[in-house]
């Protein structure tokens, strides 16, 4: 291929890169999808077709034809034209480059975007989750006021029935007061009645001693008389009868004293035991008195802290009921942030998905100028990854070959979890083959350019069986020291990574923010062995000029 046909198809991709960036840039202001900035491409690409054709190669055809044939003189139109088409040339690899360090600055912003874009959208799941809680969490809070508001309500009826209760037991205690007084008043009546029946059983008592006496007396005198009767014989017969009669009146006289002073006795001993018992019951009583007003005391007591209650559960009642309605409020306003934070989820998710697509076509035009143009900053890159991953290849094929490592155990997709890791770390079938034979490709290739971070083979599911030893320090237990000082064995399994390992085109090229924070371009090439895709080597570098 001479200078011509390079200056045209430099020209020509020119164009054509132009194009597609337009379509980038204009399609989202106008609202279109990637499917439409993807039928812009494709219409640029067929504009620059067309243009090759029609401006670049009939013309250097023409002036090929006379420059062999001898008929293009030097003051030929066509000589001019291609003279015009060098310059033209120089001004095509001049944009190209122009447009290629534009191209790779617009990747590294698309994956600014993305990435802002993942960021918001998990704040806002984030935000979602949390007001969904909120939400919840507002209704339950609503319920258990409403709840607390019915219970305060019925804690005020119950608070003014015990009020009244209190009252007609006040009133009842009024009333056998009142009672136990009369009782108290007509005790001691009848401890004075019976005081003075005392008293007076014992002047009977008195009496009947002294009729008694008589009755001794009496029976002594008719017992004199009769013997004087009987002296005296026929003559005193007649008053010895009178003498008998008059002791034998004499002796039931003692007898019925005595019998008297028998039951005085046992009435004052009665009398005596009553009036004991009457003066413990008017103590009883006089004591149950004094409880009883003490009781109507505390009865007061417990009507006006039935008042205070009272005022103060219908107080809390009406402020539940405030506070129910506020509540209501602020559930519907938590409904209504939730309702709105979620349509900004869809539309964040949607902005994220579309912000990738742009990424992604970033990235592909920033491929597709590191593919043809040797001046990309991207080609050299390309060209190392491309060998690093046939010498890999090579030494997968050569261990194969010598019985060091069989084909199923290099393709064995199995990960056994490494315990005591975090983040986890796996360990595979190969990777005590891959730690001896992978450092010695990945970090010649890694030490080879100062942009360079990382330069590591990684599986389909983006397992990374040897990472380069700046970062495949021993687990140290400490998972923020881990996350980048122990990359060994990890599963990178984040969308950048799984594409690594998984495609099979000439090279995929990705700008992304790693889970550390830094810009990076991430260049990957497929790995084969034995004609059998086994993953893919990755080139992790700086963008220029960072």
């Amino acid at each position: 291929m001479d200078l011509l046909d390079r200056a045209a198809i430099i020209w020509g991709v020119g164009i054509a890169v132009a194009l597609g960036i337009v379509c980038l840039w204009v399609a989202p202001l106008l609202g279109l999808d990637a499917a439409s900035m993807l039928i812009g491409l494709v219409l640029g690409l067929a504009v620059a077709a067309g243009y090759l054709i029609a401006r670049v190669l009939e013309p250097i055809e023409k002036g090929i034809a006379g420059l062999n044939d001898g008929s293009l003189a030097e003051g030929h139109p066509l000589r001019a034209q291609c003279q015009q088409l060098l310059e033209d040339a120089r001004a095509g690899k001049a944009l190209v480059e122009t447009l290629s360090d534009s191209a790779d600055k617009n990747a590294i912003s698309a994956a600014e975007v993305s990435y802002a874009a993942d960021q918001v959208k998990k704040r806002l799941d984030r935000q979602v989750e949390e007001t969904a809680q909120m939400a919840d969490y507002a209704g339950k809070i609503t319920e258990s006021v409403r709840e607390s508001s019915e219970q305060a309500t019925n804690a005020a009826t119950m608070a003014l029935q015990n009020r009244e209760v209190s009252v007609e037991g006040r009133q009842a205690l009024v009333s056998a007061i009142e009672s136990v007084r009369i009782v108290h008043q007509q005790s001691g009546e009848n401890l004075s009645l019976i005081q003075a029946l005392n008293e007076k059983s014992t002047k009977i008592q008195g009496v009947t001693s002294t009729i008694q006496g008589i009755a001794e007396q009496t029976n002594l005198l008719a017992l004199n008389a009769a013997i004087e009767a009987a002296r005296a014989g026929d003559q005193g017969r007649g008053f010895a009868v009178v003498a008998d009669e008059v002791r034998q009146l004499a002796g039931r006289t003692a007898q019925a004293t005595s019998e008297v002073a028998e039951t005085l006795e046992e009435i004052q001993g009665d009398t005596s035991l009553i009036v004991a018992r009457i003066e413990d019951l008017a103590r009883s009583v006089e004591q149950g008195l004094t409880s009883v007003e003490s009781v109507g005391a505390q009865l007061d007591l417990i009507r006006d802290q039935s008042d205070r209650v009272q005022q103060q559960v219908a107080r809390i009642a009406e402020i539940d009921q405030a506070n129910e309605q506020s509540l209501e409020q602020v559930f519907s306003v938590i409904e209504s942030v939730r309702d709105h934070i979620a349509e900004s989820d869809s539309s964040v998710a949607s902005l994220a998905d579309q912000a990738a697509t742009l990424m992604e076509l970033a990235e592909n035009a920033n491929a597709a100028f590191a593919l043809n143009s040797s001046q990309s900053y991207h080609r050299s890159f390309f060209d190392q990854a491309r060998a690093g991953a046939a010498q890999i290849g090579e030494l997968f094929e050569q261990a194969i070959e010598q019985g060091k490592l069989s084909e199923s155990a290099l393709f064995e997709k199995k990960r056994e979890p490494i315990p005591n890791t975090s983040p986890q770390q796996y360990s595979s079938a190969f990777d005590r083959f891959t730690d001896q034979v992978l450092p010695a490709v990945q970090e010649s290739i890694k030490n080879s350019h100062d942009a360079i971070v990382f330069s590591i083979a990684c599986a389909p599911d983006g397992y990374v069986p040897t990472h380069n030893r700046d970062f495949a320090h021993p687990p140290t237990g400490n998972p923020e020291v881990d996350l980048v000082k122990s990359r060994s064995k990890r599963l990178f399994n984040d969308r950048t990574g799984i594409r690594c390992g998984s495609h099979t085109q000439d090279m995929l090229l990705q700008t992304y923010r790693r889970d550390t924070g830094e810009i990076m371009h991430d260049l990957s090439v497929p790995i084969f062995v034995n004609g059998k895709h086994w993953g893919g080597f990755r080139i992790g570098y700086r963008p220029s000029g960072h």
